[in-house]
């Protein structure tokens, strides 16, 4: 049984670039990130948006207070390990940035989204809890996934919740925001003043994507470009801007910031 709604649904996705302090060699969760991003996914939620919280930083999370780097670990069982330890952590911030008795959470895989019971079951739960106006926060479920069921990376588990939810005609709208500590997609990743505006194309620009420049990161600016993709095949608009500046999401929809994939 699913919820539908007259609400407006944004699903943010917020990159551990964005959630993670690696100041003066650390790691560290950068709680002034979560409070910004909290306070407006707040507002949003109080004027009537549905807000879908894809958030990263489990792993990054489950390392503090030891002696080694995300980069560092090429254990696959470590690295679930410190997943698993995070998650928590993770979710606990976005509760004291949102406020505890808005935010609900789960961890998902493949499996519940493009399973047919386990994704009508997912999507019951989710329209559920935004039809109450909680904040729904998801991670892929890093601990028990492998390469059968897993995303790989936050950028493709929000794209597919998107896609789920639109074809499922659950909300009036759906938007995607790729949150990330760059202003968007430029045609020189090493230059914020070649920013691309505005995208009708995705195959045209496609080679201004690279893969993720450090190790904190899965994605990259090639991962989120696939799932704009994924995203405008559902008549789905998507979203990428630098989720460190005030405002970032309202900013980004409405044009003044980042870069827009039309549909």
């Amino acid at each position: 049984m699913y919820y539908q709604t007259e609400k407006d649904l944004i699903i943010v996705k917020v990159g551990t670039n964005v959630l993670a302090d690696t100041t003066d060699g650390g790691e560290a969760l950068d709680q002034q990130s979560f409070e910004k991003i909290g306070r407006e996914v707040r507002a949003l939620a109080d004027a009537g948006t549905g807000v879908i919280l894809v958030s990263s930083g489990a792993i990054t999370a489950g390392v503090l207070g030891e002696q080694k780097r995300r980069e560092d670990i090429d254990n696959l069982f470590e690295l679930q390990r410190y997943a698993a330890r995070g998650w928590d952590s993770v979710v606990q911030q976005w509760k004291q940035s949102i406020g505890s008795a808005r935010v609900s959470s789960t961890l998902l895989t493949k499996r519940e989204i493009h399973t047919e019971t386990m994704r009508e079951k997912a999507l019951g739960v989710i329209s559920c809890c935004l039809l109450h106006d909680d904040v729904f926060v998801v991670n892929e479920n890093d601990t028990i996934s492998d390469d059968e069921i897993k995303f790989g990376d936050n950028d493709t588990l929000a794209a597919a919740i998107a896609v789920e939810c639109a074809r499922a005609e659950l909300f009036r709208s759906v938007k995607m925001v790729l949150l990330t500590n760059i202003n968007g997609l430029r045609a020189d990743r090493d230059d914020a003043t070649t920013l691309i505006h505005e995208v009708t194309d995705i195959s045209a620009i496609e080679q201004y994507a690279g893969e993720a420049a450090n190790g904190h990161s899965r994605g990259g600016m090639m991962t989120k470009v696939r799932a704009a993709r994924l995203a405008a095949e559902a008549g789905i608009e998507t979203f990428i801007a630098d989720g460190r500046i005030d405002g970032a999401i309202s900013k980004t929809v409405a044009g003044r910031i980042g870069t827009h994939f039309k549909v």
